[in-house]
């Protein structure tokens, strides 16, 4: 008689260790092929360093590299590359790469009905900084998904091109999804330079309030946010003329915090009157604009400081005391403490936060 269950249970046997014996193969593989990209990635880079350091011509190092050749293994070797370098050297990779042909290939890849090796090939001419490619780059806009956008507006960026600012700026805003602060960082990558057409944004938004919402499709405290963190990321000092005139405006509240922060970023003092804003009802205002003028040192406002020890709000309190400390307001500071006055408290915290003794022998 068949005993159908010891059938069953050398077939499931077999069939466990023919799937061992595979994963092990496959395993055996892996290992196998990584090993080899470790020793091609071993030999090109001893290449490239001969053709960066001038011991070998252009000729020599292309010719090493085309025969075979791995379009996508190349892209991803010579990434790092593109990172490490700017100037003379980032050209001279960018010479190996163009005569190689990479260039081509990936431009040619821009045109393709396949959505990945589009995007593969954006992303790579963005860090090669190939401004032929740009129009092509920048029909992704007309898509409306997002990692295309934010595709395409990476890899502008990454060129420096600012004629390119203001179409990645409306797409960023309007079909991303992305958080300011994902903005600002991605829009950074077009270097300081883009500042000077910032600051020509709001000028214009000066002339006319309809400007940022016919030009970006997108709402005033959305946009002069980025704008104004983007000074603030550079230490822009050219951008302090439009933020003090930013701050005269009625403009909301957010935008006046961003300003604030950014200011403080510089460091530089402005011809503005900030009393106005340490009288805010915005604790936030408050506290940004008392932490900017401990910065730049202006005591002028050292009385009104004094006042805001006691604010309803700590951190008004807090930056109020430090920007004194700052000041070396210290005299006012131990009397405070000493009488026993409003605000003794957070004075006796920024001394304890400097080991500061504020008494002297015998008090």
């Amino acid at each position: 008689m068949i005993n159908y269950l010891n059938i069953l249970i050398y077939f499931l046997s077999f069939s466990a260790i023919l799937i061992f014996l595979i994963l092990i193969v496959f395993h055996l593989k892996l290992k196998y092929n990584e090993l080899q990209i470790e020793t091609i990635q071993e030999e090109y880079s001893a290449k490239i360093s001969s053709y960066m350091e001038e011991n070998i011509n252009l000729e020599e190092a292309a010719n090493y590299f085309t025969g075979d050749i791995n379009y996508v293994f190349l892209k991803e070797f010579f990434n790092p590359y593109l990172k490490k370098y700017e100037g003379k050297k980032f050209k001279r990779i960018k010479t190996l790469i163009h005569r190689i042909g990479l260039i081509e290939y990936y431009r040619s890849k821009l045109k393709s009905k396949n959505r990945k090796e589009k995007l593969r090939a954006a992303s790579f001419l963005g860090k090669l900084r190939d401004s032929d490619s740009l129009d092509n780059i920048a029909k992704l806009f007309d898509s409306n998904k997002k990692l295309n956008i934010i595709t395409a507006a990476w890899a502008i960026s990454e060129t420096g091109e600012t004629r390119y600012l203001k179409p990645v700026i409306k797409a960023l805003f309007n079909k991303s999804n992305m958080t300011y602060e994902a903005i600002t960082e991605l829009l950074v990558n077009f270097g300081e330079e883009m500042c000077d057409d910032l600051i020509k944004y709001i000028n214009l938004y000066f002339d006319s309030k309809s400007y940022f919402i016919n030009n970006f499709k997108s709402e005033d405290f959305k946009v002069l946010s980025v704008f104004v963190d983007i000074f603030g990321f550079f230490r822009y000092e050219k951008s302090l003329k439009v933020l003090v005139k930013l701050l005269d405006k009625n403009i909301d509240p957010e935008i006046k915090i961003h300003i604030f922060k950014t200011l403080f970023k510089i460091g530089k003092p402005v011809n503005a009157d900030l009393l106005k804003f340490l009288k805010s009802d915005n604790w936030v205002i408050r506290s940004q604009c008392t932490k900017y003028i401990g910065k730049i040192g202006a005591a002028q406002y050292s009385s009104y400081l004094v006042r805001l020890l006691k604010d309803e709000n700590w951190w008004v309190g807090y930056y109020a005391a430090r920007s004194l400390w700052k000041m070396n307001k210290i005299d006012i500071m131990r009397e405070i403490i000493i009488n026993n006055k409003p605000g003794a408290k957070m004075c006796e915290y920024i001394f304890a936060q400097h080991n500061f003794k504020y008494l002297q022998e015998g008090q």
